[in-house]
């Protein structure tokens, strides 16, 4: 009974990530304010030297990840990096959708459920992550057909030519305009170092199918100079355990959201919020596993895979249930 179901208090745990992410954005928006990061006060870089080997850059002393290739500062609130802060928001959008979604598919939204969702728009903005952010928008649409919300679409798609003109507006800044235009043809740094390593990785697969063995790509790897390929989570995984290992985590991703799919119009009460939630974490989190290393972050690691068991459990005991009906 460690793992029951009913011996879980979801909602209360719901909440909690909900007001750490408000406490992020509120952070964060005290960094835009002051134009200071909160990592340069808590011995970040003393950190990532002392525990990664990385040794401290970019043009605030911490890491390239805190700033754009044009110089725009990024924010990662109280997170170890604006990647993870971004993913982050997202897992807390995805929680934000499941509590305030009925049985019946009617959206329900109280004065602290459109403060989180403030927050969230706040920190997918200064977090400045286009992979999360093209995702956050995603997740929405995703959430508007899954419940059959036609104002949600339309107000989607409102928001969406509002977006479009007011970036059209912003191309008028250099910076951002060299920022984007460097992004869709690969040649800033960030973009042209994805697809290098995403390249390495690739052909460190095609020569090793079983893999190279643990610690040889990401993270670790980097710490020792020894990294192959890496800035995606799945080839990451492949170029470490091998090709086999890679298929059964994307087939676990995948099946993972197509159960959801399955169960969502069958679930009930929280057991339908779990559903939800972990359904959005996952499709929410798509792109920023194929552009960084997310489950490096213990955060999201833990709570995407605690939900997925907690949800698996739940259809255990749904389908326990109606076999003894049936019977």
């Amino acid at each position: 009974r460690l793992f029951d179901p009913d011996t879980i208090y979801i909602n209360k745990y719901f909440h909690y990530i909900l007001y750490l992410s408000v406490a992020a954005a509120g952070l964060a928006i005290i960094e835009y304010l002051s134009s200071t990061h909160f990592q340069t006060l808590t011995g970040f870089a003393d950190f990532y030297y002392y525990v990664y080997n990385f040794q401290p850059t970019g043009s605030y002393g911490l890491s390239w990840t805190f700033e754009t290739d044009t110089g725009i500062m990024r924010f990662a609130g109280f997170f170890a990096n604006p990647l993870e802060f971004a993913a982050a928001t997202l897992l807390s959008l995805s929680i934000l959708a499941a509590l305030s979604t009925t049985d019946t598919n009617h959206l329900k939204l109280n004065n602290f459920s459109i403060l989180v969702l403030t927050a969230s728009l706040i920190s997918i903005f200064l977090a400045f992550s286009r992979a999360a952010f093209l995702n956050y928008f995603f997740l929405i649409y995703v959430y508007a057909v899954l419940t059959r919300r036609k104002y949600i679409l339309q107000i989607f798609y409102t928001c969406i030519i509002s977006m479009v003109l007011y970036f059209i507006y912003l191309l008028n800044n250099e910076d951002i305009r060299d920022f984007v235009y460097a992004t869709i043809n690969f040649t800033n740094s960030s973009s042209a170092g994805h697809l290098l390593e995403w390249i390495e990785g690739i052909n460190s697969m095609i020569a090793q199918p079983m893999g190279l063995g643990l610690g040889t790509s990401g993270r670790v790897a980097g710490s020792f100079d020894g990294n192959t390929g890496g800035e995606n989570q799945f080839i990451i995984i492949g170029v470490q355990s091998g090709i086999i290992a890679m298929f059964i985590y994307l087939a676990i991703y995948i099946l993972l959201i197509r159960t959801c799919w399955k169960w969502f119009p069958i679930l009930r009460g929280r057991e339908r919020q779990v559903c939800l939630a972990l359904l959005l974490m996952k499709i929410g989190f798509i792109i920023p596993l194929m552009t960084s290393e997310l489950e490096s972050s213990s955060y999201i690691s833990y709570i995407t895979w605690f939900f997925s068991g907690f949800f698996i459990s739940i259809i255990t005991r749904q389908s326990k249930t109606a076999e003894n009906t049936i019977i």
